[in-house]
C-alpha cells in the first residue's frame, strides 16, 4: 500500500511540475550545474551549486497575480516539507527568491495548483581533494588497484518520497590498454577510461594489457567550472596478459576421398591444421600443446611458436590448446581447447573404367579412400609390364601408357598402404578397361 501511494504521489507531483516557472540562482561563485534526474524521482532537477556571497534561489512565476509559496524538505521527502515564512521571501513582480542555506535540501515551489520540486546540492559540503595516485602492490592479473591520495565523498540527493539516490561525480581514470583488432589479428594500444562515482572506497580498474600511466581527474563539477584536479601515477609495468587464438584448415574437396561427417577440424588423414595466436605485451612464454587427453594429462607435442602448422595422422581425437605466461609466472592464459578428429581408414578399389568413351565420365581409375598416411599403387598389363604407378591416393590412372591410350582389356593393380589407425593394406586385383572392340591403341601396348 505504501509503495502504491509513493508511485501515485510521484505521478501527481510530476504532473504539477510540468506547469512550473523558471528557476535561477544569484550570488554563486560559479554557474549552477543542472542535472536532470530520472522521472521516477519526481524531481524536475538537481542543482549543484558553488555558493559565493549571499546566494539566493529565484523563481519566475508563470503568471502574475498568483501567490508563490516556498517550502523546504529534507531526506524525509516532499510530504514533510516545511513552509518558508513569507518574511523570508523577497518578491518583485513575477520574481520571488529566498536565501540559500548551507545544507543540501529540497525545495517545493507552489504557484496556485502548479508546483516545482528540486533538490539543491551545496558543493562546499562535498569538496574534493586529489594529491597523488599510485598502483597498489595488491593488484592482480584481472584488476589493478589504485591508491589515490585524495577525498571525494558520495553525493546523495533525495526524491520527493524520501528515497536516497547518488549523484555521480564522474571522476575519470584514464590509461592505455590493448584491444584486439580482428582485421590485423593483433593487439593495438588504445586509450581507455573508467568513471568513478566517488572516492569513498577501494578503486580498482580492469588491468591494463600494456605499460601505462594512470591519470585521475576529479570531478565533473570542477571540470565544468574549469577547475579540475589531476594526479598522475608513475609508469606502471603491466603483469596482466591476454591472447586470442584461432585454428583453420584448407577445405579442398578431393572427389575420391571419403568425407568425415561432423568433423569441424580434421577429417581424412593426413590433415594439416594451422593454429595462430596474438598475444599482449606481458607475454613471455608461449606454447601450443597437443594431447590425446581432453584434460591434458600428458602432453604429446609442444610448439613454442605463436603460429604453427600441425599435420594430424593418427586416428581418433587430438586436443590442442595455447598457453601463455608472463615473466614472473604470476599470470597465465589458456585458450579454448580445439578438437581435431581423424577418422578410421578405408580403401576401396573399382574394377573397371572407360577412358575410351564418354569423355569426363568414369575415364580415370581412382581408389576411394579415407585416412591413408602412406600409399603406393602399381598397375601392370598381362605381360607384367608396368603401365603406371603413383603414391598419392587422390591421383589415378587415365588409361594411358607413354602418352597413349591402351587397348580395352584386363590390367592389374598392386597397392600397399597404411591407415591412420595403423591398418596395413595389401590389395591387388583386376582393372577392366571398357571400350569399343575395334579400338586401335595407336601404338600402345595391348593386353595380349
Amino acid at each position: 500500500m505504501k509503495r502504491r501511494f509513493s508511485l501515485i504521489a510521484i505521478i501527481f507531483f510530476s504532473l504539477l511540475a510540468s506547469f512550473a516557472g523558471n528557476i535561477s540562482f544569484t550570488g554563486l561563485a560559479h554557474p549552477e550545474i543542472d542535472v536532470t534526474p530520472a522521472a521516477t524521482t519526481g524531481l524536475q532537477a538537481v542543482y549543484v551549486l558553488s555558493p559565493g556571497a549571499e546566494p539566493r534561489i529565484c523563481y519566475e512565476a508563470a503568471s502574475s497575480g498568483t501567490p508563490v509559496i516556498w517550502k523546504r524538505f529534507s531526506n524525509l521527502g516532499a510530504a514533510y516539507a516545511q513552509d518558508i515564512p513569507a518574511s523570508d521571501v523577497t518578491v518583485s513582480g513575477r520574481m520571488s527568491s529566498v536565501a540559500l542555506g548551507t545544507d543540501d535540501c529540497g525545495y517545493v515551489i507552489e504557484e496556485g495548483s502548479r508546483a516545482t520540486y528540486i533538490w539543491v546540492v551545496n558543493y562546499n559540503n562535498h569538496s574534493c581533494t586529489l594529491n597523488s595516485v599510485s598502483v597498489s602492490p595488491s593488484s592482480d592479473c584481472q584488476r589493478t588497484i589504485l591508491d589515490i591520495n585524495g577525498h571525494a565523498d558520495r553525493i546523495s540527493f533525495f526524491t520527493i518520497n524520501g528515497r536516497q539516490e547518488t549523484l555521480s561525480r564522474d571522476i575519470e581514470v584514464n590509461y592505455h590498454t590493448l584491444l584486439f583488432d580482428e582485421n590485423t589479428f593483433s593487439y593495438i594500444q588504445k586509450p581507455t577510461s573508467v568513471l568513478l562515482s566517488d572516492l569513498s572506497g577501494t578503486v580498482s580498474v580492469p588491468a591494463p594489457l600494456c605499460n601505462t600511466e594512470f591519470t585521475v581527474t576529479a570531478d565533473r563539477f570542477l571540470a565544468s567550472w574549469n577547475r579540475p584536479l589531476t594526479a598522475r601515477s608513475e609508469s606502471y609495468s603491466t603483469i596482466a596478459l591476454e591472447a586470442t587464438t584461432e585454428a583453420f584448415q584448407d577445405t579442398v574437396k578431393i572427389n575420391n576421398q571419403m568425407s568425415e561427417p561432423n568433423a569441424t577440424l580434421g577429417g581424412s588423414a593426413p590433415v594439416p591444421v594451422s593454429f595462430r595466436a596474438a598475444v599482449t605485451d606481458a607475454v613471455v612464454f608461449t606454447e601450443w600443446q597437443v594431447s590425446s587427453n581432453p584434460d591434458f594429462e600428458g602432453i604429446d607435442m609442444r610448439y613454442t611458436q605463436t603460429d604453427v602448422d600441425i599435420v594430424f595422422t593418427e586416428q581418433g581425437y587430438s586436443y590442442v590448446r595455447f598457453v601463455a605466461d608472463n615473466a614472473a609466472g604470476t599470470c597465465e592464459f589458456a585458450s579454448p581447447v580445439y578438437e581435431v578428429f581423424i577418422g578410421e581408414s578405408r580403401l576401396e578399389c573399382p574394377n573397371a573404367f572407360s577412358p575410351l568413351s564418354s569423355p569426363g565420365v568414369n575415364d580415370i581409375w581412382k581408389v576411394s579412400y579415407k585416412s591413408l598416411i602412406s600409399f603406393e599403387c602399381h598397375i601392370y598389363n598381362r605381360q607384367g609390364l608396368q603401365m603406371y604407378s603413383f603414391s598419392d591416393p587422390s591421383d589415378g590412372w587415365d588409361g594411358k601408357y607413354c602418352g597413349k591410350l591402351v587397348s580395352p582389356g584386363t590390367y592389374y593393380y598392386v597397392i600397399t598402404a597404411e591407415g591412420s589407425d595403423g591398418v596395413q593394406y595389401k590389395k591387388s586385383g583386376d582393372i577392366n578397361i571398357i571400350g569399343p572392340s575395334n579400338h586401335s591403341g595407336g601404338g600402345a601396348v595391348t593386353e595380349d
